[in-house]
């Protein structure tokens, strides 16, 4: 079994600052590869963001060191910055057009990221999300430049439901079939990527995403659930401001007395999301139910119906907006909640479900795409995407999992009575006779939270993938001790993997259809000369090869926020160059050695 150190390029127009599925993927997975001792560097393109918190928080920082403590003069996030690991991130210049992907050229953007793999000494290039230009791009230049690459596919699109999924699905088929091994994050996600794209099954994996379960954890797991309408406080109204301290898991969150039914929506507000279904869910069980509240978090074009719902019914005191949620603070928010309710019209893996089950909240769902894959069947409840379904299926799972008992109580309280003018003060005590509501579950949250940890982590999913980057980098190995040169010697690109010169990929772009095949041949051979040209222009051998970075195996405590670290903070981390020659070195630097030597 090989055990040595892959040096690995994850790719993709959606990353930090923007926080998402995708994005947490990405980070989530890197770091778990550098713990295995790989070296791994994330690529997207530059970021508008507010340039008052980059000055507070980020300085702008480049690859030597240096911080000048301002933020860019554009309120940009560009040029080399690092996240702890330490897991070094280039933002390239890249332009953005809609919903932050780069705009396609299959051409500008290669000198930049020719240059970086070669820096970088890249072996694998792993792209990620189908709508992503970057991503489709880079996996068409790594195959010019006889580079293993792996994509990864992270949700579901229609076979052939619209135009959109017709151009989308050709344009897959047309930049993946080079690809070395394809990644998906269920089993029906990988059934529907073989459909659309007539993949090989046979380099199609599934492999599932995975939940930090440290960060979604349950609160004060030795308090009881039990919940008193006594101290009713309409929702915790206070709770965005005020946080106890949770000893037992480090990390602080409300309290977890509650005093009614919580049922927890976190997601962005689009049609995707079901928002459509939410508004007819929502009075309904609200009618059915006295004493449930729902708890919404997120933003999007759809939050508007939802207001309007809100109006028409007059469910003011009973459904709380939060607007958008900072992931450092979605567990705070779940473990307000009893429930978790997942609308979704398509899902090809939800980690929504994952980090809602982990917090000790009992899941309903629709049941759509990779769901039925995530949960065993006694965490989740699940439904058709319609309302009524959901309707019932909701109101069967706070029957089967909420206890609610009317429990009448006596109240003594001691009253001072002052008489007239300057008369005695009497004392007596009074006795009221008071209707408690207590709310039990039958669900336990701890229980649940540990078999979420044994059931999912990031380092088996970075074990898996370590395997499929292995299988491919021995199977290319095999390839090269079998590769005759003299068999395609005009056609094959001196950077072009020797199992598969031009030729051959132009018979597999021709497969993409009998229209589409040529034209992809056509600017296939274009990029080709292209890369020739830019190979001539900029010799592998002036190109430096950068030191790796490398933790210091003392410092064991890490920063986990999700922020750009500036590298004076790298080092009062503990982290260091890792001093290794450049086995590249430029010709001026070689006058250097010489002139040295003598």
């Amino acid at each position: 079994m090989m055990t040595e150190k892959m040096n690995i390029c994850l790719i993709s127009d959606f990353f930090y600052p923007k926080l998402g599925g995708v994005e947490m993927h990405i980070y989530s997975l890197a770091s778990c590869l550098i713990q295995q001792g790989h070296k791994v560097i994330v690529i997207t393109h530059s970021y508008e963001c507010d340039s008052n918190k980059n000055n507070n928080r980020h300085g702008k920082d480049n690859e030597h060191g240096k911080d000048n403590g301002k933020g860019d003069g554009n309120g940009k996030r560009t040029g080399v910055r690092y996240l702890p690991g330490p897991l070094k991130v280039y933002y390239c210049p890249f332009l953005p057009m809609v919903d932050q992907d780069c705009l396609p050229t299959f051409s500008t953007t290669f000198p930049l990221l020719r240059h970086i793999w070669i820096r970088e000494q890249i072996q694998i290039v792993h792209a990620h999300q189908a709508t992503s230009t970057l991503a489709n791009e880079s996996m068409v230049y790594a195959s010019e430049m006889g580079l293993a690459s792996v994509y990864t596919d992270h949700s579901l699109f229609g076979i052939n439901d619209d135009l959109a999924s017709v151009i989308l699905n050709k344009v897959l088929m047309a930049t993946l079939c080079n690809a070395h091994a394809i990644i998906c994050v269920s089993h029906t996600c990988r059934e529907n990527f073989i459909m659309r794209t007539r993949t090989d099954p046979s380099i199609v994996h599934a492999i599932p995403n995975a939940i930090d379960a440290d960060k979604f954890t349950p609160i004060n797991t030795g308090i009881s659930n039990t919940i008193s309408d006594s101290h009713n406080d309409r929702d915790m109204e206070s709770h965005n401001d005020t946080s106890c301290s949770d000893n037992s898991t480090g990390v602080t969150g409300s309290s977890n007395v509650k005093d009614r039914i919580k049922i927890v929506v976190i997601s962005r507000l689009v049609y995707r999301k079901g928002v459509d279904l939410l508004v007819g869910i929502i009075p309904a069980i609200c009618h059915m139910h006295p004493h449930v509240d729902f708890i919404i978090g997120g933003d999007g074009p759809k939050k508007l119906i939802l207001d309007q719902m809100v109006e028409r019914e007059r469910l003011q005191d009973r459904v709380e907006f939060l607007g958008s949620v900072p992931h450092v603070k979605v567990r705070d928010i779940l473990t307000r909640g009893h429930f978790f309710l997942n609308c979704s019209l398509t899902e090809s893996f939800c980690i929504a479900i994952l980090e809602a089950a982990s917090c000790g909240l009992f899941v309903v769902s629709t049941r759509v795409g990779g769901v039925p894959e995530v949960l065993p069947s006694d965490m989740i409840r699940m439904g058709e995407a319609n309302v009524e379904d959901m309707t019932r299926v909701l109101k069967e799972a706070i029957e089967e999992k909420i206890v609610i008992e009317v429990k009448k109580v006596k109240r003594k309280r001691k009253e001072v009575v002052v008489g007239l003018q300057s008369g005695p003060e009497s004392e007596y005590i009074s006795e009221s006779k008071q209707e408690i509501v207590v709310i039990s579950s039958t669900f336990d949250p701890v229980k649940a939270h540990e078999r979420i940890r044994g059931m999912y982590s990031w380092h088996n999913v970075a074990t898996k993938t370590v395997d499929v980057y292995r299988h491919i980098l021995e199977k290319n190995k095999k390839g090269k001790e079998s590769w005759s040169v003299s068999s395609s010697t005009l056609f094959s690109s001196s950077s072009a993997s020797p199992s598969c010169g031009l030729l051959q990929r132009l018979a597999r772009y021709k497969s993409v259809g009998p229209l589409a095949g040529y034209i992809v041949c056509m600017i296939a051979i274009s990029l080709h000369l292209f890369v020739k040209c830019i190979d001539w222009w900029q010799p592998r051998e002036l190109i430096d090869v950068v030191p790796d970075l490398k933790p210091d195996p003392f410092v064991r405590e890490r920063d986990t926020e999700t922020h750009a670290m500036p590298c004076h903070a790298m080092r009062e981390k503990g982290f260091f160059f890792k001093k290794t020659a450049c086995t590249a070195p430029t010709a001026a630097r070689k006058r250097a050695d010489d002139d040295g030597k003598k």
